[in-house]
């Protein structure tokens, strides 16, 4: 485990897949959110690791390291753990961001998922009533989707097909609604 601040001074601690079940009631109580990342291994490292500059013998165990890690959420998710939605992907591999939405389906419902990836990592960042909300007040970042997230969470994994606004501090960077 490592920490370190972010921009605004709060300290946030980076879980990775090898948390250990036992410890899910300590990261309840000190740390309050759980972050995963889950995408890189099982999308990206298999398909694209070698590639990338992950060493072969890294890549043979992703496959068991990502189902640990799916078993740890799972259990961490029933025990209450609040878990924010992130991606650490680098270069070429960002492509694979999104898939988070449809690895994290496994143990979460798309509304929880969202709420992980909006109200939680406000919570996270110390910046509840600023971003996370469309509230009055808030800095303004939303976007519009031609589909529900809520009964399809693919809607949220292919920006190209189905994102057709995007809104961040109040200025519209993105508008195909016509």
């Amino acid at each position: 485990m490592s920490r370190f601040s972010s921009a605004n001074g709060s300290v946030r601690a980076r879980l990775d897949i090898y948390t250990a079940v036992s410890g899910i009631a300590l990261i309840v109580m000190v740390l309050g959110c759980l972050y995963l990342v889950f995408h890189n291994m099982e999308h990206g490292s298999t398909r694209e690791g070698v590639e990338a500059g992950m060493p072969a013998d890294l890549v043979a165990k992703v496959h068991d390291v990502f189902e640990a890690g799916q078993e740890t959420a799972a259990k961490a998710y029933d025990a209450g753990v609040k878990m924010v939605f992130g991606t650490d992907l680098l270069g070429s591999m960002q492509r694979h961001q999104l898939t988070e939405f449809a690895i994290r389906s496994a143990f979460q419902s798309p509304a929880e998922t969202i709420r992980s990836a909006t109200l939680t990592a406000a919570e996270l960042f110390n910046e509840v009533g600023e971003t996370g909300e469309i509230i009055e007040g808030a800095r303004g970042d939303m976007i519009v989707l031609d589909g529900d997230p809520l009964a399809d969470v693919g809607v949220m994994q292919d920006p190209d097909r189905y994102l057709k606004l995007v809104v961040k501090g109040g200025t519209v960077f993105k508008d195909a609604l016509n």
